[in-house]
């Protein structure tokens, strides 16, 4: 059990306080339990796990049109290597897993896919 100084550690630490609650979450425990063992209040708990949520949903729907607009251009945009690399990260969101941790490309690869993503959204 997440007693709340190493919550708080861990959020000090960039471990991710959210991610930590939503990992137990997962595991069963209730909102009651996580509030009864950090303090934090369940509005606040609840307010995370919704943006949780609402994140990995509008990432899928993101990653999915720049794989979309990538098939349809006559130019190959990403490599090979890059496109495994963006269905990684979109496997892990599909898969419904508790985000520990932020999923991080290289900076090139971010670069290109936010310069495309512009694209797909000025079209």
């Amino acid at each position: 059990m997440i007693l709340k100084g190493q919550l708080v550690k861990m959020e000090n630490e960039n471990l991710g306080a959210k991610a930590t609650v939503f990992k137990l979450l997962k595991e069963g425990l209730t909102y009651e339990n996580i509030r009864e063992e950090t303090g934090l209040p369940i509005k606040v708990l609840i307010i995370w796990h919704i943006q949780n949520e609402e994140y990995k949903k509008e990432k899928l729907e993101m990653l999915g049109k720049l794989l979309q607009f990538c098939s349809e251009s006559t130019n190959p945009i990403f490599s090979v290597g890059e496109r495994i690399m963006i269905n990684q990260e979109r496997a892990i969101l599909l898969r419904d897993e508790v985000l520990t941790k932020n999923f991080r490309h290289s900076k090139t690869l971010t670069s290109k896919i936010n310069f495309h993503l512009d694209r797909i959204k000025n079209k």
